[in-house]
């Protein structure tokens, strides 16, 4: 907060918004990022904007700063794919536009398979992921199977990638719900508890808001009271819209 104060265009405020989105304060955050947005157009900002205005459920906010962040990608000069267009795709699946959402989480994965970008392996699983849950919600349980079975191979290998821990802790909770695999939920829940073996730093959708949420939703698939209850709870606190909690 003091860096942000003493100089608007250093890192303060990106790093000041990226601590709000972690304790929930969602509003607190869109004030720090915009601000950073307004002396340096960057993709990771722009990412982790779009990632709380999604949380305020601000559609086309989030819309905006999502796609923004995905045309910046694609500028040679910037730090390549950090996932936004997957993240996009995420924001839409909330929406109910499915078809669009699927379309957008195929060209990432198209181009992760196209690319030696430093991110590339979290924004594989990161993609799995959502693609996963966009056919849960379309119906398409095999595809859903699969999308979160390659999730968790994918996420088994990279341990220390920023956030892959929570990509792997999501993908997990996915498969369970899919397959109404107890074990693969207690592997989750304790990879989740413990953080003991992977990086659970924040980037957009890898964080404990979204992480518990999945953890709700795969419990209440097994019927896991308790445990839907926690961790429903756990996401209620940290601003997850009460419409996307099971």
């Amino acid at each position: 907060a003091t860096a942000a104060r003493l100089d608007r265009g250093s890192f303060g405020n990106y790093f000041l918004g990226a601590c709000y989105c972690e304790l929930g304060d969602y509003e607190s955050a869109v004030t720090a990022l915009q601000a950073y947005h307004e002396v340096s157009r960057t993709p990771f900002n722009l990412l982790l904007l779009g990632f709380a205005h999604m949380q305020l459920d601000h559609r086309a906010e989030a819309r905006w700063a999502l796609r923004e962040a995905y045309l910046l990608e694609l500028d040679p000069k910037n730090y390549g794919w950090q996932g936004s267009l997957a993240t996009l795709a995420e924001q839409k699946r909330r929406e109910g536009d499915l078809d669009s959402a699927r379309a957008d989480v195929m060209e990432s994965l198209g181009w992760v398979e196209r690319s030696d970008n430093v991110f590339r392996s979290p924004i594989r699983v990161l993609s799995l992921v959502a693609l996963g849950r966009i056919c849960r919600d379309q119906g398409d349980e095999l595809g859903a199977r699969a999308a979160f079975d390659q999730a968790v191979s994918a996420s088994s290998t990279t341990h220390r990638a920023v956030g892959m821990g929570h990509f792997r802790v999501q993908a997990l909770a996915g498969r369970a719900a899919a397959n109404q695999d107890r074990e693969d939920l207690n592997a989750a829940i304790e990879l989740f508890e413990k953080r003991a073996s992977m990086n659970f730093g924040l980037v957009a959708v890898a964080c404990d808001v979204v992480t518990a949420c999945d953890l709700a939703h795969a419990c209440n698939v097994l019927g896991d009271r308790e445990g839907c209850r926690e961790y429903r709870e756990r996401s209620r606190m940290l601003g997850m819209p009460e419409r996307l909690l099971p």
